[in-house]
């Protein structure tokens, strides 16, 4: 397998399934890091960086084709209109 053949995978469906778990996997590492740091330094700016982390981790569980950037169609699927 070539990066040419890895690339046009992350273009597929699957591959953009295999992008949304990895963002997901992501932000749930990340926010457990952040809890356990919590756990055992209480301070105020670990307590919402833990709870906003979660929150991230929560949009992407329960939303999972929502993005930053105002969720924007991919450009080469079906139904997309070209600029």
């Amino acid at each position: 397998m070539n990066i040419h053949d890895f690339f046009y995978f992350l273009g597929t469906p699957p591959g953009d399934l295999t992008k949304k778990f990895v963002e997901l996997l992501f932000f749930v590492l990340v926010t457990y890091m952040v809890v356990s740091e919590h756990q055992r330094e209480r301070t105020r700016e670990l307590k919402y960086l833990s709870l906003a982390f979660g929150m991230l981790a929560m949009q992407k569980l329960l939303h999972p084709g929502s993005s930053f950037n105002g969720d924007n169609p991919h450009p080469y699927r079906a139904g997309a209109v070209a600029p």
